[in-house]
């Protein structure tokens, strides 16, 4: 038995049988275009929302670093204002401790010149004390010696 599908029988089945494959190449043609296509558009659709996915991220990115930035701004100018508090405190602790030391060094020579002055008061009220008595001893010496020189 003769397979008529693999061998045409004449001209005309010969061209239908031409025209029909040449039909489904074209349409198949036409369905790997449009698979193609499709692809392309899911590949644009893909490469455009990674775009918009990276430039939305690369946006937050930004306003991350922008916000981390003047946080930390804000932290440098605290600290330096805490700086700043904190030598004027102690520069005022200081003068104050310098004030005090001043003042008692003042107190102490003040003291120093007094206990002088009084030093050398009793010193000179003992010194007189001790002349007087020196000359009440003599006084008495010799009113005793006029005594016994009278006895």
């Amino acid at each position: 038995m003769i397979d008529t599908r693999k061998t045409p029988q004449n001209k005309t089945e010969s061209l239908y049988l031409a025209e029909t494959e040449n039909r489904h190449l074209k349409e198949t043609v036409s369905i790997l275009r449009d698979r193609m296509e499709n692809m392309r558009i899911g590949t644009e659709a893909a490469v455009q929302k990674a775009r918009v996915e990276t430039y939305d991220e690369i946006v937050q990115l930004k306003a991350t670093a922008g916000a981390l930035r003047d946080e930390l701004e804000r932290m440098r100018f605290e600290n330096n204002e805490n700086v700043q508090k904190a030598v004027v405190s102690a520069n005022e602790e200081i003068k104050q401790l310098k004030e005090m030391a001043a003042a008692l060094r003042d107190r102490l020579e003040q003291q120093i010149i007094i206990n002088q002055e009084e030093r050398q008061a009793l010193t000179l009220q003992s010194h007189n004390s001790l002349n007087h008595l020196k000359e009440t001893i003599r006084v008495l010496r010799a009113t005793l010696e006029k005594y016994e020189a009278k006895n």
